[in-house]
């Protein structure tokens, strides 16, 4: 007797679409709002597991926005962005990325996000990070509140407190993704043409404000799906209060003059004159870490006690509520900031994401596309900016693909499998709090010769602790009501993430922004123009890496064949806080 399919409405609620959007910050939103006004196809469906438009870290940015005007030389931009990732970024994708630009800027003053401007009608300016940037009027709460409601206003549907667990694989196609409501634990069937993720990266739950849902869960469907995944040796992390949740607004704050000081209240980043330069809190980062190598930390204190009034105006003015919650916890009154605040670098922020084309599809597999971090930055870059315009890439891209798609089936079987490993953990009676589990797998990734001054042992140590948590925690994980389903995910994706990680900057033996390695002190631009690749193996789930080399014959941009000593170690050396050991040594010329 052969046994008969079951019907997708019998295994959970359905939902169809021609483009399907996983994520609802300002790179989701940008993309269902480019897929729908293609007029290529009708239907755009948007998820969030939480709460669209009010989510993850475009709603609570520090109110600069690193956009590229008009005015601006793009080829400058372009190299800049080359020099920026040590020439290991992807030139022809990034190529796109500046040339839309000024497009995406007016495209967003339409939708109505407001920028702060000038008598004379400029924008208003300020520089960190490297570059110029513009201001935003109120920071992210008003502009995804723009967003959201022109999205919804244009007809795009959009669905809230829906987890997407796992992607739909169809003949080496996404036809869909299937998930959970974090509320009440149905599960649902996402028939869709073409799916964008729009998921971010993630730092791990770590202390960072804006960040407690961006949980590699993008990264983590993109592999098990078959995707091409690259970049994740690379990671740069932000810095923040230590043991009270401040901010946003750091990039901010060290363009109008907040000083760091080490635990001698020394202003130790005047020792390094070229990172003082850029105003880059991810340049702090590795200088605290060899603050703490030299015993000058912790603590490292954030003093911003000689702001004037002016300068506290204008923060109410860009990120009103980063200054409401600075005004709460004490450390400001009366328009002036009146004690020190104790700062950290954050949890690993891995730089990894889905291999794209210049059109922000998957390399390899079709109906696939990606925005924002949920791509390599080397290939899309990070901020608000890059999502936005790459959202809208993905957008326009995931239409025209849609539009060109016939009837899509669904395997029902394949439907049945994951709908009981989703809901596996819901069942469980007894097992592991993923609470517990997670402060394990923080304390194994989070020190910093793991993910900032990196060493071998160390990084293969965690490696180990990463594996034992997949292999001997992941199986036995406990859901007790649908949110801690979500929770159980989250981990799963980024136990995975880390993973991704810690293989790839173990693989990668050289230094370089975003992957200093005390004991590959170098930059070799002989033998490590590369990119790391990784992808799983079909068939057996093992974990595939590979490096391509970069093709930078026909990229504008090129840097010396050389292999020099990273300017960091160098300067490090110089000043006597750093010593090459024989080991070290002969990894050099």
């Amino acid at each position: 007797m052969i046994a008969l399919q079951p019907k997708l409405e019998e295994l959970g609620k359905v939902v169809e679409s021609d483009v399907l959007v996983i994520g609802g910050g300002i790179g989701g939103w940008c993309c269902a709002i480019s897929a729908k006004e293609s007029g290529l196809i009708n239907e755009v469906v948007l998820v969030e597991k939480s709460h669209a438009g009010r989510t993850g870290p475009s709603a609570l940015v520090g109110g600069i926005f690193s956009i590229i005007l008009p005015e601006d030389d793009p080829d400058a931009k372009l190299r800049a962005f080359a020099e920026g990732k040590d020439y290991l970024a992807d030139q022809e994708t990034l190529a796109e990325v500046v040339r839309l630009a000024p497009e995406v800027l007016k495209s967003l003053e339409k939708w109505g996000v407001k920028f702060m401007k000038r008598a004379n009608g400029k924008y208003e300016t300020i520089f960190q990070r490297g570059g110029n940037t513009i201001l935003m009027e109120g920071g992210g709460i008003p502009m995804m509140d723009a967003l959201t409601g022109y999205g919804r206003r244009i007809g795009i549907r959009s669905i809230d407190w829906t987890m997407i667990t796992d992607l739909l694989v169809s003949e080496g196609n996404i036809v869909g993704a299937v998930g959970i409501n974090c509320r009440t634990g149905e599960f649902l069937i996402f028939k869709s043409k073409t799916t964008v993720l729009a998921t971010g990266g993630t730092i791990f739950k770590s202390r960072s404000s804006g960040h407690r849902n961006t949980t590699g869960d993008g990264w983590a469907m993109a592999y098990r799906a078959g995707a091409e995944m690259m970049g994740f040796h690379f990671s740069t992390s932000n810095v923040w209060g230590a043991t009270s949740e401040v901010g946003p607004g750091n990039g901010l704050l060290l363009s109008e003059g907040a000083r760091l000081l080490n635990n001698k209240m020394e202003e130790y980043v005047k020792n390094y004159p070229e990172i003082q330069r850029l105003k880059s809190p991810e340049w702090h980062s590795p200088l605290m870490a060899m603050e703490a190598k030299r015993g000058n930390a912790p603590p490292i204190w954030l003093d911003l006690r000689h702001f004037t009034e002016k300068q506290v105006d204008m923060i109410y003015r860009i990120i009103p509520y980063a200054a409401k919650k600075w005004e709460k916890l004490g450390f400001l009154k009366e328009k002036r900031f009146i004690k020190l605040c104790e700062y950290t670098p954050e949890g690993p922020n891995p730089g990894g994401g889905v291999f794209v084309t210049p059109e922000f599809a998957s390399r390899n597999i079709r109906g696939l596309f990606a925005c924002g971090e949920a791509v390599a930055k080397l290939q899309c870059g990070g901020g608000l900016n890059r999502a936005a315009i790459s959202g809208v890439i993905a957008g326009w891209s995931a239409a025209r693909t849609a539009a060109d798609t016939g009837k899509i089936e669904v395997d029902a079987k394949a439907i049945v499998e994951l709908r009981d490993s989703t809901m596996a953990s819901l069942e469980r009676e007894d097992g592991i709090d993923p609470e517990n589990a997670l402060v394990t797998l923080q304390e194994a990734i989070h020190p910093y010769p793991v993910h900032i001054l990196r060493r071998e042992n160390s990084m293969r140590k965690a490696l180990d602790e990463v594996e034992r948590i997949r292999g001997d925690v992941m199986p036995y994980l406990r859901a007790y009501d649908p949110h801690y389903l979500r929770l159980v995910h989250e981990l799963r994706n980024m136990v995975l993430s880390a993973e991704m990680f810690l293989k790839s900057a173990l693989e990668q033996k050289e230094s370089r922004f975003g992957s200093l390695r005390e004991d590959y002190p170098y930059t070799d631009n002989i033998n490590w123009l590369k990119w790391l690749l990784l992808k799983e193996e079909p068939g057996t789930g093992t974990m595939k890496l590979w490096t391509e080399n970069i093709p930078l014959e026909k990229y504008k941009f090129r840097p010396k064949r050389e292999k020099f000593l990273h300017p960091f170690w160098a300067r490090a050396e110089e000043l006597g806080y750093w010593k090459r050991s024989d080991e070290v040594s002969n990894n050099g010329d």
